[in-house]
């Protein structure tokens, strides 16, 4: 009776050469090599490793989770961007759509009071805005051009006018924000404060909102961005 042999998947390292028919080869790596090199204490290693570790259906996922509580943040950010296009993550966010929202300023405001909202939102918007380009500065070493602020900066104002991230108008350099990817690069990070210490009205019992301080929400677009930055 013919005895159906493990066949090789992309990254395995077989042993043999083409004289020798693949039935006889021998496979090395397969998911337990995949968890070897999450163990190593190498970090290309490691992130070779994850990247892997979508080969392996459902039992990859579970490892690149595992990463997910990893003390090294690259790990934890690499693990995350692998599963930011999984159907589980892509569940995560539209059950967090789902949560209440605050009911906090629908009632009868002044026109007054919406017009001093907005002049501060753009005070800080403006103080977010300047922060970033100061980020952009460190890493290219450069002044960036008009043209680039822009293509930088049209992401998170778009974010901004859906008002998935606003700012607190009591205090400078606070925000809040309910976008899920936000909230989850905060997590991974150790950032923000989900007790909304500037904003007690909000109870926040459901978890949908976080705080953030302006240096904590420019490190997070940066990542969200694609810029590099300094993870230490």
């Amino acid at each position: 009776m013919n005895q159906k042999l493990p066949q090789p998947k992309d990254g395995d390292v077989v042993l043999g050469g083409t004289s020798i028919d693949i039935s006889t080869a021998v496979v090395l790596g397969g998911i337990e090599g995949v968890k070897r090199d999450l163990q190593s204490n190498i970090e290309s290693v490691q992130l070779s490793g994850l990247q892997k570790a979508l080969n392996y259906a459902k039992e990859g996922i579970a490892l690149i989770q595992q990463v997910l509580k990893h003390p090294n943040v690259s790990l934890r950010l690499k693990a995350f961007e692998l599963l930011k296009g999984q159907s589980t993550y892509l569940q995560q966010a539209q059950e967090h759509e789902q949560l209440k929202k605050t009911g906090w300023g629908n009632g009868n405001i002044s026109k007054q009071k919406k017009e001093d909202d907005f002049r501060i939102t753009e005070e800080q918007s403006c103080r977010l805005g300047e922060a970033l380009v100061i980020e952009l500065n460190k890493i290219y070493q450069a002044t960036p051009t008009d043209s680039q602020i822009r293509a930088f900066l049209s992401p998170l104002i778009k974010i901004i006018k859906e008002v998935r991230l606003f700012p607190d108008v009591d205090t400078y350099d606070i925000w809040y924000t309910d976008h899920f990817d936000i909230i989850q690069y905060a997590k991974l990070l150790e950032l923000g404060d989900i007790s909304l210490s500037h904003w007690p009205e909000e109870e926040n019992q459901n978890g949908r909102y976080l705080e953030l301080t302006k240096e904590e929400l420019v490190k997070i677009l940066m990542l969200m961005l694609q810029v590099p930055v300094n993870n230490k």
